[in-house]
């Protein structure tokens, strides 16, 4: 099963929050949310910086129960429809893979993500949108 940084997250009480949309056997999940949320050794380790105007996208592509590496993009914007690409570095831990992505929070409220991942073989794009607000400290 999944032990990457996006169940990890999970542990973060009240203070992640996770997306899943699936696609037959694929299923792309993500979560948002400030890295002053993130412990001290977790940010030094996957080489994030905390700071309460930094927020983290945190991207997983699994198929049939596995993490895999895939094309994945992403755009952060809001809910007026601006959005700007949000780079994406990947990261293998264990067999898991993640795809992690360090934006700016401009201000407190609703960010959109827009996450679009194509599979190796596959020419059809899978694309996954959720909404998180975020606060700044």
């Amino acid at each position: 099963m999944k032990r990457s940084l996006i169940a990890l997250l999970a542990f973060v009480p009240l203070l992640s929050f996770a997306d899943e949309h699936a696609f037959g056997d694929v299923t792309i999940r993500a979560n948002a949310l400030s890295t002053m949320q993130l412990l001290p050794a977790m940010a030094t380790q996957y080489g994030i910086t905390r700071d309460a105007k930094r927020g983290l996208l945190n991207v997983s592509i699994e198929q049939a129960g596995h993490t895999i590496s895939a094309g994945v993009t992403a755009q952060i914007g809001d809910l007026t429809g601006h959005a700007r690409p949000l780079p994406l570095r990947e990261t293998a831990e264990n067999g898991d893979v993640d795809y992690l992505g360090e934006f700016v929070i401009d201000a407190s409220g609703t960010y959109v993500f827009t996450i679009t991942t194509t599979l190796p073989g596959k020419s059809q794009p899978f694309t996954a949108r959720f909404t998180q607000d975020l606060v700044v400290d």
